[in-house]
């Protein structure tokens, strides 16, 4: 709050950073229980095209909604030491979730096309972070 009563920026940065942080936990939290149950041989019919792929678009989402969260306010792009932390964990989740979302059977052209997008995402989300977040 500032002299007048009114809130400041800090409010919605801190909000922002744990929502970011809940939605990373459950996005590693999903890639682990993914990963788990396809190592444990519990996966073993692949997901059909239609289901596949909107399991991919609901990953890149996700992923594209933490950072976002991360980064709510122009202050907070360049000033958090956790910014990197956070880039890696969300590759990883996205890219384990990938992998373990591509079970033996699963057309060849669907997991190119699932690949594409996590790539574009993830991609998209390091050019990002790498030359753009530090303009803001």
């Amino acid at each position: 709050m500032d002299l007048r009563g009114r809130p400041t920026a800090i409010f919605p940065m801190a909000l922002g950073r744990c929502m970011a942080i809940g939605a990373l936990g459950l996005l590693i939290g999903a890639a682990l229980m993914v990963l788990g149950r396809r190592m444990a041989g519990a996966l073993e019919q692949p997901l059909g095209p239609i289901a596949l792929l909107t399991a991919g678009l609901m990953v890149a989402i996700a992923a594209a909604a933490i950072r976002l969260g991360w980064n709510m306010l122009p202050a907070a792009k360049s000033s958090s030491p956790w910014l990197g932390a956070m880039m890696v964990l969300t590759s990883l989740a996205v890219a384990a979730l990938g992998v373990g979302l591509c079970v033996s059977g699963t057309p060849v052209a669907t997991m190119a096309v699932l690949w594409v997008l996590l790539a574009t995402e993830e991609g998209g989300a390091w050019v990002w972070h790498l030359l753009g977040h530090k303009r803001g």
